[in-house]
């Protein structure tokens, strides 16, 4: 499992490569990870956000969930 550290992320083209690997990791390893359908990780992401904004201010002042949301909206439906 070599995914780039999301930390690293610090602009797009870095979003884009992780995102990438990811999605490669997940076809190449779908054991290993619990999350693996769209749905599982959905639910799993919301679930973080709600138990970790209690201990990251961070989350709670982020003010771009509007594009988090078409982002991942669109991935619902880009080829």
């Amino acid at each position: 499992m070599a995914i780039l550290d999301p930390n690293e992320v610090e602009n797009l083209g870095s979003f884009i490569r992780f995102a990438r690997e990811v999605s490669r990791e997940l076809e190449m390893h779908p054991d290993a990870y619990m999350n693996v359908s769209s749905s599982d990780f959905l639910e799993g992401a919301a679930a973080w956000l709600e138990d970790a904004q209690s201990i990251d201010p961070y989350i709670s002042s982020f003010e771009e969930w509007k594009f988090v949301a078409r982002l991942i909206a669109a991935g619902l439906i880009y080829e």
